[in-house]
């Protein structure tokens, strides 16, 4: 009786120290195991911090890039004004020859738009009141770029629009005068001359006031003289 309670009291002694023996050993284990998978764990977030940086640069580096294009685009936008307006022979939607050089007879407002974009399609309205405007002092013209001629067509036809649209649909025209931006307006002499630009679009009121003042100062012996707009 005392053997077997000896025995497993001896027994049960043993295995407690077997068990704290395993406990402490399967503890500096997982000491050891932390200890070394430490350096793993920091490498790894080194190399993630790494590859997340250089995601960045790269994003800056495009933004930045987009940026200086857009810059130069704008500052670089359309012929400026004192330079020669390159001639050109476009047919309107209505299927009429417009040749520039033959509009000697009085000044010239060319502008560049597109029926998709919003600014352009604001200023419609602006552009067809001059348009019915039997005394406006202008020739007007607009030429619509790398749009398919139904498109515009059955634009123009929804909006009721009846003043002059050369379609130019492989971008020639635009090319010429190097427009990348639109609405863009240039106002252009008899002579030829580019005499001043519009960037952007504008009221009819705003339109009207400047194609006054700038038109007043027009005679057939002198060149017409107004400040290049932007807005």
């Amino acid at each position: 009786m005392n053997s077997k309670v000896k025995t497993y009291s001896t027994n049960g002694h043993l295995q407690e120290h077997l068990q704290t023996a395993q406990l402490i050993t399967f503890g500096d284990d997982a000491l050891l195991l932390s200890q070394a998978s430490q350096p793993t764990k920091n490498a790894q977030g080194a190399r993630r911090w790494r590859l997340l940086r250089r995601a960045l640069i790269t994003l800056l580096s495009l933004l930045l890039a987009a940026l200086l294009y857009l810059l130069l685009m704008a500052f670089s936008d359309g012929l400026r004004p004192g330079e020669m307006a390159p001639d050109f022979v476009g047919q309107t939607l209505q299927g009429q020859e417009i040749r520039l050089s033959a509009l000697r007879n009085k000044e010239t407002m060319l502008v560049f738009w597109s029926p998709d974009c919003s600014v352009c399609r604001e200023e419609l309205p602006s552009i067809q009141a001059i348009a019915d405007d039997p005394a406006q002092p202008i020739n007007l013209i607009t030429v619509v770029s790398y749009t398919p001629s139904e498109e515009v067509k059955a634009f123009v036809a929804e909006k009721r629009l009846n003043f002059p649209i050369i379609s130019d649909e492989s971008g020639e025209i635009s090319q010429r005068y190097n427009v990348h931006g639109i609405p863009f307006t240039f106002l252009i002499q008899r002579a030829g001359v580019i005499d001043s630009t519009i960037v952007g679009g504008d009221s009819e009121r705003s339109l009207r006031d400047k194609i006054f003042s700038w038109t007043a100062t027009c005679d057939v012996k002198t060149a017409c003289t107004t400040e290049t707009v932007s807005k």
